[in-house]
């Protein structure tokens, strides 16, 4: 059940107040010698254990200080790594920025009109292909000759008579 008190006017009055106790404190127990003396024991520290705390606090802090140096070389590698890929970024932009230079400036059917018409250049047939298994490469170097029976004696003639030797 609740009261609702209204109060009139700019001055606020003390409802149903209480009357003070005072506070009596409650009276102390008297503690045996044993008692005191036991809780004297459990307190108290000898050599070995501040000894051993000393050397866990230590040892907390070593393993606190390495834990930072290894953040802060985690931080500057991300750091140096980023500055790295955008690097790369730039360099690819560029890259493909040149290649589409060259690309529009050099008109490739002109290229293929000289090489036929003026150098007497002709597409390879079927009989001067030869063809081999190797890698998964996209180029090939040659450390030794072709096998014979490829026609290589053909091939050299033939590439001979075009060049005019």
């Amino acid at each position: 059940m609740s009261y609702q008190t209204y109060v009139y006017g700019n001055t606020v009055r003390k409802i149903n107040t209480m009357p003070e106790i005072p506070y009596e404190a409650a009276p102390k127990k008297r503690v045996s010698k044993q008692t005191r003396k036991a809780r004297e024991k459990a307190f108290a520290m000898n050599i070995g254990y501040a000894m051993f705390l000393t050397a866990i606090m230590s040892l907390l802090l070593f393993g606190c200080i390495k834990y930072l140096q290894i953040q802060a070389s985690v931080t500057s590698s991300m750091k140096h790594i980023n500055a790295m890929e955008s690097q790369i970024s730039d360099l690819r932009a560029d890259n493909d920025a040149e290649y589409n230079r060259v690309m529009m400036t050099e008109n490739l059917e002109e290229i293929r009109r000289i090489a036929i018409e003026e150098l007497g250049m002709v597409y390879a047939s079927e009989s001067q292909v030869v063809l081999f298994t190797g890698k998964d490469t996209d180029f090939v170097r040659q450390y030794e000759d072709v096998p014979a029976g490829t026609g290589e004696i053909e091939i050299q003639s033939k590439a001979a008579s075009l060049f005019g030797r």
